[in-house]
């Protein structure tokens, strides 16, 4: 019998010019009929913290007043056994040659939403892909990746739908910009907050590994491809 997942998208310094070395996506997956509880289990974490409901948290809030708020959510993510995540990492931007292959740096970003999302999405089950809204034009964009996904792998496309949300409407899209934070913080090598340096090791303590590395496909719960053109992840 086919299951009903939700499939939560974001990024971490994703434009071409913005003055960062590595770019991360990330999806976080959920089946859909948990999804009311642990996002209430979220807003009770920030409850707990003083904030309300629906204040949304990320990844550049992180301060040291609410780093206990933080970490909590990522105890969260590592104990909640129906959570999973895959992240893609490209190291250094400034290696890539979209000219070469007649694409835009918007399109490279839209090809690596691919690569993360064709190891996520079976022929078994039916998915609903929320990214977080950023322009009037998204929604034609992810239609491509759908396109790709269903052309290439013979998925019946009414099993998979995608949606646009503001980050701040949805509870696990903020979860997902966490995690995706603490690997872009690593990635980057960056040592200035020591808040932020705190959730990485909390992160990479309950996982018993590096999560800049890139991770076999067994491990489901946190899987990260380090991606390396070289390596015939060309897309």
């Amino acid at each position: 019998m086919s299951k009903l997942y939700n499939v939560y998208c974001d990024e971490s310094c994703h434009l071409e010019n913005d003055g960062q070395k590595s770019m991360v996506l990330g999806c976080l997956v959920i089946e859909k009929e948990h999804v009311f509880e642990i996002s209430s289990r979220i807003k009770a974490i920030k409850e707990r913290w003083g904030l309300r409901r629906f204040t949304e948290i990320k990844w550049t809030k992180v301060s040291p007043n609410k780093v206990g708020m933080y970490l909590d959510i990522v105890d969260l993510f590592l104990k909640e056994e129906r959570i999973t995540f895959r992240g893609v990492i490209i190291p250094d931007k400034s290696i890539l040659k979209h000219g070469v292959f007649a694409q835009t740096n918007d399109d490279f970003y839209y090809k690596i939403f691919y690569v993360a999302l064709n190891k996520i999405i079976t022929v078994d089950n039916v998915y609903k892909v929320f990214f977080d809204l950023k322009d009037k034009y998204e929604m034609r964009k992810v239609k491509i990746v759908k396109e790709c996904l269903v052309n290439k792998n013979h998925y019946q496309a009414e099993n998979i739908e995608f949606q646009l949300v503001h980050s701040y409407e949805s509870q696990l899209i903020q979860m997902a910009d966490i995690l995706i934070g603490a690997i872009g913080y690593k990635a980057r090598g960056i040592c200035t907050n020591k808040a932020k340096e705190g959730l990485v090791n909390a992160l990479e303590n309950g996982l018993s590994r590096d999560i800049t590395a890139t991770s076999p496909f067994v491990y489901s719960k946190f899987n990260v491809l380090r991606w390396d053109p070289k390596a015939g992840e060309q897309c």
